[in-house]
């Protein structure tokens, strides 16, 4: 076991933490509203919106997870 490159992982491990937290925070203040007000449209089954929510909804269950970091990724990063 290689214990001097263990340790110095570990150190690069540690200094990504600050951004990981960051974009978990990030990702809650985003996902958390909007994932309410889609809830709340589909409950209360509001006319104009309910049938784009229930579209939405199947639409990101139906795709793999990992289609949609790609799809996000090239996206936003070009």
């Amino acid at each position: 076991m290689n214990v001097p490159f263990l340790i110095q992982t570990f150190w690069s491990a540690i200094k990504a933490v600050p951004i990981t937290l960051l974009i978990t925070g990030a990702s809650l203040l985003i996902g958390l509203p909007l994932g309410f007000l889609l809830a709340w449209i589909k409950i209360r089954k509001i006319r104009i919106l309910y049938p784009l929510v229930v579209a939405y909804i199947s639409l990101m269950r139906a795709t793999p997870m990992v289609l949609l970091i790609l799809l996000f990724y090239s996206t936003l990063m070009s």
